[in-house]
Protein backbone atom coordinates (compact mmCIF):
# COMPACT_ATOMS: atom_id res chain seq x y z
CA UNK A 1 0.00 0.00 0.00
CA UNK A 2 2.78 2.68 0.96
CA UNK A 3 4.26 1.78 -2.43
CA UNK A 4 1.37 2.26 -4.31
CA UNK A 5 0.85 5.86 -1.61
CA UNK A 6 4.53 6.77 -2.74
CA UNK A 7 3.51 6.15 -6.46
CA UNK A 8 0.85 8.93 -6.43
CA UNK A 9 3.11 11.58 -4.38
CA UNK A 10 5.68 11.10 -7.50
CA UNK A 11 3.49 11.13 -9.79
CA UNK A 12 1.19 14.28 -8.78
CA UNK A 13 4.78 15.62 -7.58
CA UNK A 14 6.19 15.62 -11.10
CA UNK A 15 2.74 17.40 -12.57
CA UNK A 16 3.27 20.09 -9.92
CA UNK A 17 6.74 20.78 -11.14
CA UNK A 18 5.58 20.42 -14.62
CA UNK A 19 2.69 23.53 -13.94
CA UNK A 20 5.29 25.39 -12.04
CA UNK A 21 7.92 25.60 -14.90
CA UNK A 22 5.59 26.80 -17.68
CA UNK A 23 2.81 28.79 -15.65
CA UNK A 24 4.64 31.63 -15.90
CA UNK A 25 4.53 31.76 -19.67
CA UNK A 26 0.78 30.54 -19.62
CA UNK A 27 1.92 27.51 -20.97
CA UNK A 28 2.08 29.10 -24.58
CA UNK A 29 5.45 27.84 -24.74
CA UNK A 30 3.31 24.24 -25.06
CA UNK A 31 0.38 25.27 -26.66
CA UNK A 32 1.13 28.27 -29.45
CA UNK A 33 2.55 25.49 -31.82
CA UNK A 34 -0.86 23.98 -32.43
CA UNK A 35 -3.77 25.03 -33.40
CA UNK A 36 -6.75 23.05 -33.20
CA UNK A 37 -8.65 21.75 -30.03
CA UNK A 38 -7.68 18.05 -31.33
CA UNK A 39 -3.89 18.67 -31.44
CA UNK A 40 -4.17 20.72 -27.73
CA UNK A 41 -5.66 17.46 -26.48
CA UNK A 42 -3.05 14.81 -28.20
CA UNK A 43 -0.49 16.91 -26.35
CA UNK A 44 -2.72 17.35 -23.27
CA UNK A 45 -2.40 13.32 -23.40
CA UNK A 46 1.04 13.23 -24.01
CA UNK A 47 1.63 15.40 -21.04
CA UNK A 48 -0.88 13.33 -18.49
CA UNK A 49 1.50 9.69 -20.19
CA UNK A 50 4.79 11.71 -19.56
CA UNK A 51 3.78 12.02 -15.99
CA UNK A 52 2.97 8.17 -15.47
CA UNK A 53 -1.12 9.69 -14.73
CA UNK A 54 -2.66 7.31 -17.37
CA UNK A 55 0.24 4.22 -17.70
CA UNK A 56 0.59 4.27 -21.29
CA UNK A 57 3.62 3.31 -22.93
CA UNK A 58 5.94 6.17 -24.36
CA UNK A 59 6.63 4.16 -27.46
CA UNK A 60 2.67 3.39 -27.76
CA UNK A 61 2.30 5.33 -31.27
CA UNK A 62 4.97 3.22 -32.67
CA UNK A 63 4.23 -0.32 -31.72
CA UNK A 64 0.50 -0.45 -31.36
CA UNK A 65 -1.78 0.43 -33.95
CA UNK A 66 -5.33 1.97 -32.82
CA UNK A 67 -8.45 0.13 -34.22
CA UNK A 68 -9.57 1.95 -37.56
CA UNK A 69 -11.84 1.10 -40.36
CA UNK A 70 -10.05 -1.06 -42.66
CA UNK A 71 -11.43 -3.21 -45.74
CA UNK A 72 -9.68 -6.11 -44.40
CA UNK A 73 -11.17 -5.90 -41.34
CA UNK A 74 -14.06 -5.71 -42.48
CA UNK A 75 -14.21 -8.77 -44.39
CA UNK A 76 -13.08 -10.92 -41.61
CA UNK A 77 -15.86 -9.82 -39.53
CA UNK A 78 -18.04 -9.90 -42.51
CA UNK A 79 -17.15 -13.46 -43.27
CA UNK A 80 -17.57 -14.60 -40.15
CA UNK A 81 -21.11 -13.18 -39.56
CA UNK A 82 -22.15 -14.49 -43.03
CA UNK A 83 -21.08 -17.93 -42.02
CA UNK A 84 -22.94 -17.52 -38.55
CA UNK A 85 -25.98 -16.78 -40.30
CA UNK A 86 -25.87 -19.34 -42.91
CA UNK A 87 -25.52 -22.04 -39.80
CA UNK A 88 -27.82 -24.18 -37.75
CA UNK A 89 -26.24 -21.93 -34.33
CA UNK A 90 -27.58 -18.48 -35.67
CA UNK A 91 -31.02 -18.44 -33.56
CA UNK A 92 -28.86 -19.72 -30.52
CA UNK A 93 -26.31 -17.52 -31.21
CA UNK A 94 -28.29 -13.95 -31.79
CA UNK A 95 -25.90 -12.09 -29.70
CA UNK A 96 -22.97 -12.83 -31.52
CA UNK A 97 -23.96 -12.46 -34.58
CA UNK A 98 -25.71 -8.98 -33.59
CA UNK A 99 -21.89 -7.97 -32.52
CA UNK A 100 -20.05 -9.39 -35.44
CA UNK A 101 -22.49 -7.61 -38.32
CA UNK A 102 -22.00 -4.34 -36.01
CA UNK A 103 -18.34 -4.61 -36.16
CA UNK A 104 -18.15 -5.54 -39.86
CA UNK A 105 -20.49 -1.85 -40.44
CA UNK A 106 -17.79 -0.11 -37.84
CA UNK A 107 -15.05 -1.02 -39.86
CA UNK A 108 -16.56 -0.93 -43.34
CA UNK A 109 -14.63 2.17 -44.79
CA UNK A 110 -16.77 5.22 -45.41
CA UNK A 111 -16.06 5.36 -49.14
CA UNK A 112 -16.99 2.17 -49.57
CA UNK A 113 -20.36 2.33 -50.22
CA UNK A 114 -21.08 -1.25 -50.98
CA UNK A 115 -19.54 -2.33 -47.97
CA UNK A 116 -21.06 -0.25 -45.69
CA UNK A 117 -24.53 -0.79 -47.96
CA UNK A 118 -23.75 -4.67 -47.27
CA UNK A 119 -22.83 -4.18 -43.92
CA UNK A 120 -26.46 -2.78 -43.24
CA UNK A 121 -28.34 -5.18 -45.33
CA UNK A 122 -26.21 -8.05 -43.45
CA UNK A 123 -27.38 -6.82 -40.19
CA UNK A 124 -30.79 -6.88 -41.02
CA UNK A 125 -31.08 -10.36 -41.76
CA UNK A 126 -29.86 -10.84 -38.20
CA UNK A 127 -32.52 -8.20 -36.45
CA UNK A 128 -35.35 -10.36 -38.07
CA UNK A 129 -34.32 -13.52 -36.85
CA UNK A 130 -33.97 -12.13 -33.29
CA UNK A 131 -37.27 -10.72 -33.89
CA UNK A 132 -36.64 -6.98 -33.49
CA UNK A 133 -38.44 -6.32 -36.93
CA UNK A 134 -38.25 -2.96 -36.83
CA UNK A 135 -34.66 -2.37 -36.06
CA UNK A 136 -34.71 -4.51 -38.99
CA UNK A 137 -36.71 -2.46 -41.29
CA UNK A 138 -34.35 0.44 -40.28
CA UNK A 139 -30.97 -1.08 -41.37
CA UNK A 140 -32.75 -2.24 -44.54
CA UNK A 141 -34.09 1.43 -45.62
CA UNK A 142 -30.43 2.21 -44.65
CA UNK A 143 -29.01 -0.46 -47.00
CA UNK A 144 -31.35 0.76 -50.03
CA UNK A 145 -30.75 4.18 -50.00
CA UNK A 146 -26.82 3.48 -49.85
CA UNK A 147 -27.05 1.13 -53.13
CA UNK A 148 -27.55 -2.21 -52.02
CA UNK A 149 -26.37 -4.24 -55.13
CA UNK A 150 -29.84 -4.78 -57.41
CA UNK A 151 -29.72 -8.33 -57.77
CA UNK A 152 -30.02 -8.65 -54.01
CA UNK A 153 -32.55 -5.71 -53.38
CA UNK A 154 -35.54 -8.15 -53.45
CA UNK A 155 -34.34 -10.60 -50.75
CA UNK A 156 -34.14 -7.56 -48.96
CA UNK A 157 -37.42 -5.65 -49.43
CA UNK A 158 -39.46 -9.52 -49.00
CA UNK A 159 -37.44 -9.11 -45.09
CA UNK A 160 -39.16 -6.17 -44.84
CA UNK A 161 -42.33 -7.01 -45.71
CA UNK A 162 -41.92 -10.20 -43.22
CA UNK A 163 -41.42 -7.91 -40.56
CA UNK A 164 -44.23 -5.57 -41.36
CA UNK A 165 -46.92 -8.43 -41.52
CA UNK A 166 -45.04 -9.53 -37.89
CA UNK A 167 -45.83 -6.39 -36.41
CA UNK A 168 -48.91 -4.99 -38.28
CA UNK A 169 -50.35 -8.34 -39.39
CA UNK A 170 -51.17 -8.88 -43.12
CA UNK A 171 -54.13 -6.84 -43.56
CA UNK A 172 -51.79 -2.97 -43.15
CA UNK A 173 -51.53 -0.88 -45.93
CA UNK A 174 -47.90 -0.90 -44.97
CA UNK A 175 -47.28 -4.94 -46.14
CA UNK A 176 -49.37 -4.23 -49.25
CA UNK A 177 -47.11 -1.66 -50.13
CA UNK A 178 -43.91 -3.63 -49.57
CA UNK A 179 -45.27 -6.56 -51.08
CA UNK A 180 -45.64 -4.33 -54.23
CA UNK A 181 -42.38 -3.34 -54.02
CA UNK A 182 -40.50 -6.19 -53.91
CA UNK A 183 -42.84 -7.67 -56.68
CA UNK A 184 -41.74 -4.67 -58.58
CA UNK A 185 -37.81 -5.23 -57.45
CA UNK A 186 -37.88 -8.85 -58.23
CA UNK A 187 -39.38 -8.55 -62.18
CA UNK A 188 -36.67 -5.64 -62.44
CA UNK A 189 -33.55 -7.16 -61.26
CA UNK A 190 -34.25 -11.38 -60.82
CA UNK A 191 -33.76 -14.19 -63.00
CA UNK A 192 -36.97 -16.63 -63.89
CA UNK A 193 -35.78 -18.62 -60.63
CA UNK A 194 -36.00 -16.15 -57.78
CA UNK A 195 -38.58 -13.92 -59.46
CA UNK A 196 -40.57 -17.86 -58.76
CA UNK A 197 -38.90 -18.02 -55.33
CA UNK A 198 -39.78 -14.71 -54.11
CA UNK A 199 -43.28 -14.97 -55.57
CA UNK A 200 -44.19 -17.98 -53.58
CA UNK A 201 -42.41 -16.24 -50.73
CA UNK A 202 -45.14 -13.01 -51.07
CA UNK A 203 -47.71 -15.23 -51.54
CA UNK A 204 -46.95 -16.93 -48.10
CA UNK A 205 -47.31 -13.64 -46.39
CA UNK A 206 -51.18 -14.18 -46.22
CA UNK A 207 -50.75 -17.82 -43.72
CA UNK A 208 -47.25 -17.09 -42.07
CA UNK A 209 -47.55 -16.67 -38.62
CA UNK A 210 -44.23 -14.74 -36.95
CA UNK A 211 -43.16 -14.66 -33.78
CA UNK A 212 -43.97 -11.47 -31.34
CA UNK A 213 -41.47 -8.74 -31.75
CA UNK A 214 -39.10 -9.23 -28.90
CA UNK A 215 -40.21 -7.28 -26.03
CA UNK A 216 -37.35 -4.28 -24.92
CA UNK A 217 -36.70 -3.74 -21.29
CA UNK A 218 -37.96 -0.55 -20.78
CA UNK A 219 -35.87 0.89 -17.51
CA UNK A 220 -38.44 4.13 -17.13
CA UNK A 221 -41.41 2.31 -16.80
CA UNK A 222 -39.74 1.75 -13.60
CA UNK A 223 -38.45 5.06 -12.27
CA UNK A 224 -40.33 7.19 -9.74
CA UNK A 225 -42.09 10.92 -11.60
CA UNK A 226 -39.76 13.44 -10.74
CA UNK A 227 -40.54 16.96 -10.00
CA UNK A 228 -39.25 19.54 -8.29
CA UNK A 229 -41.64 21.70 -6.90
CA UNK A 230 -41.54 25.61 -7.74
CA UNK A 231 -37.56 25.26 -9.53
CA UNK A 232 -37.52 28.29 -11.33
CA UNK A 233 -37.65 30.46 -7.83
CA UNK A 234 -34.01 29.06 -6.63
CA UNK A 235 -32.21 31.76 -8.49
CA UNK A 236 -28.35 30.59 -7.14
CA UNK A 237 -29.15 27.02 -8.12
CA UNK A 238 -30.34 26.20 -11.91
CA UNK A 239 -32.95 22.83 -11.31
CA UNK A 240 -33.15 23.18 -7.65
CA UNK A 241 -35.78 23.31 -5.28
CA UNK A 242 -36.42 26.96 -3.50
CA UNK A 243 -36.01 24.77 -0.19
CA UNK A 244 -31.97 24.35 -0.67
CA UNK A 245 -29.41 27.49 -0.80
CA UNK A 246 -25.91 27.68 -1.03
CA UNK A 247 -24.06 28.84 2.02
CA UNK A 248 -20.00 29.65 3.08
CA UNK A 249 -18.22 29.43 6.46
CA UNK A 250 -14.97 28.96 7.44
CA UNK A 251 -15.61 25.33 8.71
CA UNK A 252 -17.12 23.62 5.30
CA UNK A 253 -16.63 26.05 2.78
CA UNK A 254 -19.14 26.14 0.04
CA UNK A 255 -22.02 23.92 1.00
CA UNK A 256 -25.94 23.61 0.81
CA UNK A 257 -28.19 24.21 3.20
CA UNK A 258 -31.80 23.94 3.94
CA UNK A 259 -34.20 26.85 3.95
CA UNK A 260 -36.89 25.04 5.29
CA UNK A 261 -38.04 22.05 6.66
CA UNK A 262 -38.09 19.20 3.85
CA UNK A 263 -40.10 16.24 3.71
CA UNK A 264 -38.68 12.46 3.60
CA UNK A 265 -38.51 11.61 -0.08
CA UNK A 266 -38.87 15.09 -1.05
CA UNK A 267 -37.36 15.82 -4.66
CA UNK A 268 -34.27 18.60 -4.11
CA UNK A 269 -32.77 18.88 -7.60
CA UNK A 270 -33.23 17.35 -10.96
CA UNK A 271 -30.44 18.89 -13.57
CA UNK A 272 -29.46 16.95 -16.67
CA UNK A 273 -25.50 15.62 -16.52
CA UNK A 274 -22.82 17.91 -17.53
CA UNK A 275 -21.01 15.22 -19.23
CA UNK A 276 -21.76 11.31 -19.59
CA UNK A 277 -19.09 8.96 -20.78
CA UNK A 278 -19.91 5.17 -21.44
CA UNK A 279 -17.86 1.81 -20.32
CA UNK A 280 -15.61 1.03 -23.56
CA UNK A 281 -16.67 -2.57 -23.72
CA UNK A 282 -20.15 -1.52 -24.21
CA UNK A 283 -19.58 0.97 -27.29
CA UNK A 284 -20.61 -1.47 -29.59
CA UNK A 285 -24.03 -2.18 -28.07
CA UNK A 286 -24.87 1.37 -26.46
CA UNK A 287 -24.93 4.56 -28.35
CA UNK A 288 -22.19 6.96 -27.37
CA UNK A 289 -23.81 9.66 -26.42
CA UNK A 290 -27.46 8.75 -25.15
CA UNK A 291 -26.02 5.65 -23.61
CA UNK A 292 -29.07 4.09 -24.74
CA UNK A 293 -28.70 0.32 -25.89
CA UNK A 294 -29.26 0.08 -29.39
CA UNK A 295 -29.45 -2.67 -31.84
CA UNK A 296 -29.55 -0.68 -35.30
CA UNK A 297 -26.86 1.58 -34.23
CA UNK A 298 -25.23 3.73 -36.99
CA UNK A 299 -20.98 4.62 -36.80
CA UNK A 300 -18.97 7.34 -37.02
CA UNK A 301 -17.77 8.50 -40.57
CA UNK A 302 -14.45 8.76 -39.30
CA UNK A 303 -13.78 6.15 -36.77
CA UNK A 304 -14.24 2.76 -35.76
CA UNK A 305 -15.08 3.16 -32.28
CA UNK A 306 -18.63 4.09 -31.54
CA UNK A 307 -21.90 3.58 -32.64
CA UNK A 308 -25.10 6.23 -32.13
CA UNK A 309 -28.95 4.99 -31.59
CA UNK A 310 -29.56 7.79 -34.20
CA UNK A 311 -28.58 10.86 -36.58
CA UNK A 312 -29.03 12.94 -34.10
CA UNK A 313 -27.25 11.74 -31.63
CA UNK A 314 -24.39 11.59 -33.73
CA UNK A 315 -24.52 14.91 -34.66
CA UNK A 316 -24.84 16.26 -31.46
CA UNK A 317 -21.52 14.03 -30.01
CA UNK A 318 -19.36 15.44 -32.97
CA UNK A 319 -20.64 19.23 -32.30
CA UNK A 320 -19.73 18.47 -28.22
CA UNK A 321 -16.81 16.48 -28.25
CA UNK A 322 -16.42 13.70 -30.66
CA UNK A 323 -14.71 15.87 -33.34
CA UNK A 324 -11.92 16.47 -31.04
CA UNK A 325 -11.52 13.09 -29.46
CA UNK A 326 -12.42 10.56 -32.83
CA UNK A 327 -8.65 10.51 -34.12
CA UNK A 328 -7.28 9.46 -30.44
CA UNK A 329 -9.95 7.61 -28.93
CA UNK A 330 -8.22 4.27 -30.62
CA UNK A 331 -5.07 4.62 -28.68
CA UNK A 332 -7.39 5.22 -24.95
CA UNK A 333 -9.52 2.13 -26.50
CA UNK A 334 -6.31 0.00 -26.83
CA UNK A 335 -5.24 0.90 -23.08
CA UNK A 336 -8.67 0.10 -21.88
CA UNK A 337 -8.44 3.52 -19.83
CA UNK A 338 -11.67 3.60 -16.93
CA UNK A 339 -14.76 5.42 -16.87
CA UNK A 340 -12.72 8.16 -14.66
CA UNK A 341 -10.16 8.54 -16.98
CA UNK A 342 -12.31 9.01 -20.34
CA UNK A 343 -14.64 11.58 -17.90
CA UNK A 344 -11.83 13.34 -17.12
CA UNK A 345 -11.31 13.61 -20.89
CA UNK A 346 -14.44 14.67 -21.92
CA UNK A 347 -14.44 17.44 -19.32
CA UNK A 348 -11.87 18.88 -20.58
CA UNK A 349 -13.24 18.83 -23.98
CA UNK A 350 -16.24 20.07 -22.95
CA UNK A 351 -15.17 23.05 -21.36
CA UNK A 352 -12.38 23.78 -23.52
CA UNK A 353 -15.20 24.14 -26.52
CA UNK A 354 -17.42 26.07 -23.82
CA UNK A 355 -14.92 28.58 -22.97
CA UNK A 356 -13.74 29.08 -26.56
CA UNK A 357 -9.79 27.95 -25.74
CA UNK A 358 -7.02 27.81 -22.82
CA UNK A 359 -7.01 31.08 -21.57
CA UNK A 360 -10.66 31.83 -20.82
CA UNK A 361 -10.87 28.04 -19.15
CA UNK A 362 -7.82 28.90 -16.92
CA UNK A 363 -9.35 32.39 -16.22
CA UNK A 364 -12.51 30.99 -15.55
CA UNK A 365 -11.15 27.94 -13.09
CA UNK A 366 -9.49 30.70 -10.93
CA UNK A 367 -12.71 32.66 -10.96
CA UNK A 368 -14.11 29.39 -9.13
CA UNK A 369 -11.08 29.00 -6.81
CA UNK A 370 -11.52 32.27 -5.58
CA UNK A 371 -15.06 32.00 -5.06
CA UNK A 372 -16.13 32.35 -1.46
Amino acid sequence: MEDADTRVKDIYANIRLWLENHRKSGYLDVYSPVCSDEERFKVTLGILSDKGVLHLPHTLQKNVQPPEKDLTTYQSFAQSADRLLKSKKALRKKAILLQLCTKALVFAPTDSIESVALSYGRRARALFLAKLYQDSINDIEKALELGYPAKLQSKLSLIKARCLVAIYGYGSSLVYEAVDTTRKLSEKNDRRKRRARIARALTALSEKVFEDPLEKWNDHAFLPIVDVVDESKNAEIPGASPAIAINYSAKYGRHIVATRDIEIGQVLAVEQPYAVVLELNRRFVNCWYCLIQTWSGIPCDVCANVIYCSQKCKELAWKEFHDVECNVLGVLVIEDLNVGALMSIRLLIKALKEYGGWQPFRERLEQINNCS
